[in-house]
C-alpha cells in the first residue's frame, strides 16, 4: 500500500501549495523513518496506522513509540491547519489496499514495519 509517487500539484502554484508540498514530502520521508522496528525485541510493534502520504495516501502501519511517530502526528497537524487538504491534488488512480495491521520484519534489532493486507 505505500505509494513512492509524492502527490504532485495543479499548475497553479502559490504559497500554500508549496508549503503544503514541503510538509508532505518531509510527511512521506518521516513515514519510512517511523517504520523502524525490533524484530527480536519482545513486544507489540508496528500497530499504529497513519496515512502513507498526506495529499494521496493510503493507511499504512508503523512503530508508534518512535520519535518519528510523533512528528508524523505533528506534520499531520501542520497540514490541517494551513488547509492543505482543501487543495485539490492530483492523485494516482490507485486504489488503497486493505491494510489489517503491521508486522515487524527484518534481521535481529533492525527491522521495518510491513503491512498485513486481505488476500
Amino acid at each position: 500500500s505505500n505509494r513512492p509517487d509524492v502527490a504532485e500539484l495543479n499548475p497553479t502554484f502559490d504559497v500554500q501549495a508549496v508549503q503544503c508540498t514541503a510538509i508532505n514530502k518531509t510527511y512521506v520521508a518521516t513515514v519510512s523513518k517511523a517504520k523502524v522496528c525490533c524484530p527480536m525485541c519482545d513486544m507489540i510493534q508496528c500497530s499504529l496506522e497513519v496515512q502513507s502520504d498526506l495529499a494521496c495516501g493510503c493507511g499504512t502501519y508503523v512503530e508508534g513509540t518512535t520519535t518519528a511517530a510523533a512528528s508524523l502526528k505533528s506534520l499531520k497537524a501542520q497540514w490541517s491547519a494551513l488547509g492543505c487538504d482543501t487543495i485539490p491534488w492530483q492523485c494516482p488512480a490507485m486504489p488503497c489496499v486493505n491494510v489489517l495491521g503491521g508486522d515487524c520484519q527484518g534481521g535481529w534489532f533492525t527491522g521495518k514495519c510491513q503491512d498485513i493486507s486481505t488476500p
